[in-house]
Formats: C-alpha cells, structure tokens, sequence
C-alpha cells in the first residue's frame, strides 16, 4: 500500500511540476519564478492543504536528490571563461578600471563581506535581547542565500551567463558554501568539543584535482565520440562523479550539496573551456537540464511546500519575532548589493539583486534545525526562521 501510495504522491507531483509554468504563462500582473509556484501548490496539496501528496521515504529520497542534483547544475553553471575574459581586455571594450569594477568574484566578495558585518552586528543584537545564545550561529544563519532560488530564477530570466547574472550567482554559491565550511568552527564554540570535518574539506579538493586529470584524459580517446549517441556516455559519466562526490563527502562529515557543487564546477571546468560551447556540450546542457529541472528539482520544491505547517504561523511569539527577523534578512542582502553594483548596473538592478539574494530556503532551515538540536534557539525561534525562508522566497 505504502509502495502505490510513493506512484500516486509521485503522479500528482509530476502533474504540478507539469501545471506550473502554465500557470506562470498566464500571469500578466507580475512575473513570478516556477519555484514559488511549484512551493505554493505544495503547500495546498500538503500537510496544511489537501494533506493528498505523502512524504515517504521514497519521495523523501528524491526530493533530497533533487536538491543534490540543483547544487550540481549551480556548479555547472558557474562560468570561470568569464572570468578570464574580464580579466583582459579586448580592442573596442570597456576600460580597465571599469572591467575590475565589472569582475563578478570581486563584487560577489564584497557582498558576501558586508553581508557578514551586518550579520554578526544583529546577531549580537538577538543575543543581547536574549532570543538566541550564541553570536556565531546567528550570524550564520542571517548570512545564508537559498541558491535553490536564485539559480532556476537567473536562469529562468536569461541572465545567468551575464556579468550581473553571474555576481548574483557567485553570491549565493559564496554565502552558502562559505557557511557551510565555517559550520563545524562555529559548532566548536556552541560545543566547546572541534569538529575536525572542516580539515577534511581539502580531500574534496584533492579528489577534484584527480578527477579533473583523469577525466580530462577520458574526453580525449575517440571511443568518447563513437558512444556518446548511443550510450549517452557523458551523462553516465556524470551522473557516476555527482554520486562519488556525494559519498566521499558523507564519509568525510561535509555536507552532500558542497560535493554535488564541486562536481558540477569540475564539469564546468572540462566542458566550458571556450566562450562559445560546442554543439556536443550543448546538446549535454540541455539533457542535465531535462533531467534536473524537468524531473528532479521541482520535486524538491514542491516537497518543502508540502511539508510546511501553516499552525505555527499564529503563534504569538512568531507573529512578534517574523516582521523583526523578516527586516534583518533583507537588510543585511539589499544594503550590501546596493553599495556595491549600484554603480555598476544601476539602482533598479542592484536592488533586484539584493531581494534575490535575500531568499532563504533549505540551508537555513538546516542551520536553524542544528541550532535547535544544540539548543541555541528555541523551537518557537525555528518555526519562525522556517516561515522567514518561505516568505522570502515568496517575496
């Protein structure tokens, strides 16, 4: 019975994912992004709606590989020949100085700095007033950017190759990996005990090293060109290193999504060497793409709307503590890219980048769920940090 009620949960998700952007197609109003959509109609179908769509081990399995397989397209996507390319400068292009205003890692970077500063001035401000106990955990949490959302959304606009699209892009790749490598030194100071996983960190990059040798040498023998159509070798291939990544990163203690990530930038790496891809590359983007955002991640989305409990929306402590965090979260995004890209791409611009930005979504929920188990906050504080992420996102 469990087994037909995994296909029949399976289906009405599969008919939402389908629903979705034909329903955004007919929203003249405002554009809203597929992922908010396929969150509210989760949601409906949910544990506070409907209660038709049932989060089995089976579905649970898939919505967490979903997320592990938009970590990987999000590394993927990461452009490193634009980086190259800004870094010189071609006969009829912008001058030197406005190239360096113009680098996405250099203007992601000092967001990131500047969203720390104002993280860890309101953590300390939550701490004094006594809603959390620890400053370095609030200041994680506060920092954190859904790259679930800001991805499909650049994406979704056509924006994700460009300068811009990739600024935002690195800003959310450095805000939550950035959390994610300090969260065993912060758990050091919550504890009292060292988590020495973060040491671990280098055998990624040693692996990623290797595997960047070995599958470099791989892409050039001609059997590659010979089964690439009928074997569909490369997605094999990479379907092989996302599962290897995942499991080196689970026996080291690191968290999955960071492998997954780093899977997909050493893809980036072997494929994306030139501005302009080749037509076998292109061909391979698109079936990532099928298999990603066609089957996969909106299951993920879908699965964070069905699980949520609308009951711990009217509480009286949430409803005091919602519009105060709801401030900060914004506040410590929107300032940053406005100081920084303002200059650069405009007023508007920046500040759609810093709303963006502002999503929150599994990582911080995450984050809230370790501070609750090592009772940093109080379960009030994680139902509310868990309403923050879905209306910011929303928003």
């Amino acid at each position: 019975m469990n087994f037909q009620m995994d296909f029949f949960s399976l289906a009405l998700i599969s008919f939402v994912a389908f629903l979705t952007p034909l329903i955004v197609s007919k929203i003249k109003v405002i554009t809203i992004p597929e992922v908010i959509v396929q969150i509210l109609l989760g949601f409906m179908l949910g544990k506070s709606g409907f209660d038709l769509i049932k989060n089995s081990e089976a579905i649970g399995f898939l919505s967490t590989l979903g997320f592990a397989f938009l970590m990987f397209l999000s590394g993927y996507e990461v452009d490193f020949h634009l980086f190259k390319k800004l870094g010189k400068k071609e006969p009829g292009e912008m001058s030197t100085q406005t190239q360096s205003n113009n680098n996405p890692f250099k203007n992601a970077f000092l967001i990131c700095i500047l969203t720390l500063g104002l993280s860890l001035f309101f953590a300390t401000v939550m701490v004094y007033l006594g809603f959390i106990k620890n400053i370095f955990m609030a200041t994680l949490i506060f920092s954190t950017t859904s790259l679930g959302i800001v991805v499909p959304v650049i994406k979704e606009k056509g924006s994700i190759e460009t300068p811009f699209g990739q600024t935002i892009l690195i800003s959310a790749l450095l805000a939550d990996f950035s959390t994610l490598f300090l969260l065993p030194l912060v758990m050091f100071f919550v504890k009292g005990k060292f988590d020495a996983s973060i040491l671990y960190s280098g055998i990624l990059f040693l692996f990623f090293l290797l595997l960047y040798f070995i599958l470099s040498q791989i892409k050039k023998l001609d059997f590659r060109k010979r089964l690439l159509r009928v074997t569909q070798l490369e997605v094999r291939m990479i379907m092989t290193v996302l599962f290897l990544y995942a499991i080196l990163a689970q026996v080291i203690g690191i968290e999955v999504i960071v492998g997954a990530f780093m899977a997909g930038a050493l893809f980036s790496l072997l494929l994306k060497k030139e501005a302009q891809l080749t037509p076998e590359t292109e061909i391979l983007n698109e079936k990532l793409d099928a298999i990603g955002f066609g089957f996969l991640i909106p299951i993920f989305f879908i699965m964070i709307g069905v699980n949520f409990q609308v009951s711990s929306i009217f509480s009286k402590d949430t409803l005091l503590l919602l519009p105060i965090l709801l401030v900060i979260a914004y506040v410590v995004k929107v300032i940053p890219s406005i100081l920084v890209l303002k200059k650069i791409f405009g007023f508007k611009s920046s500040l759609s980048a810093g709303f963006l930005l502002s999503s929150r979504l599994s990582l911080i929920i995450a984050l809230a769920a370790i501070a609750l188990a090592n009772n940093v906050i109080t379960n009030t504080l994680y139902s509310t940090f868990v309403i923050v992420a879905i209306l910011t996102c929303i928003f």
